[in-house]
């Protein structure tokens, strides 16, 4: 199997795709990370569908930012009994996968300097992990 041709990095920010413009926040962090990773020349043409996964789970994250609520994390079966609501693990899951994203953009402290950048030590690229949500 011949090698796979190189990555071409973006020199300008790849626009946001018009099916994840109704995704408020993903379209917000589309439009933030596409501006941050193409001037840290970090943006290949063949990262644009991690960036898309990595978009559309922070959506999803945001989105169940209510079971983060001790109050909302317990639910009553029908039996009376009180169990985790279902969207706390669905949190918990799109948070793993949000920290294995994160590191392939080398948006987390420790991975950072391993990504193919020319970011200095004062800019941040983006640590999501600490990031509120909405």
């Amino acid at each position: 199997m011949p090698p796979a041709p190189a990555a071409t990095r973006l020199a300008t920010p790849p626009p946001c795709p018009p099916d994840l413009e109704p995704l408020e926040h993903a379209a917000r962090l589309w439009r933030k990370l596409a501006d941050q990773l193409t001037a840290s020349k970090v943006l290949a043409s063949t990262d644009l569908e991690a960036l898309r996964v990595l978009c559309e789970t922070w959506h999803t994250y945001q989105g169940l930012a209510k079971f983060a609520e001790p109050k909302n994390m317990i639910q009553k079966t029908r039996s009376g009994y009180r169990q985790e609501h279902p969207g706390v693990r669905l949190r918990a899951n799109a948070s793993k996968q949000l920290l294995t994203l994160w590191r392939q953009f080398g948006l987390t402290p420790l991975t950072r300097d391993g990504v193919d950048s020319e970011l200095n030590d004062e800019d941040d690229a983006g640590d999501y992990a600490n990031e509120r949500p909405d």
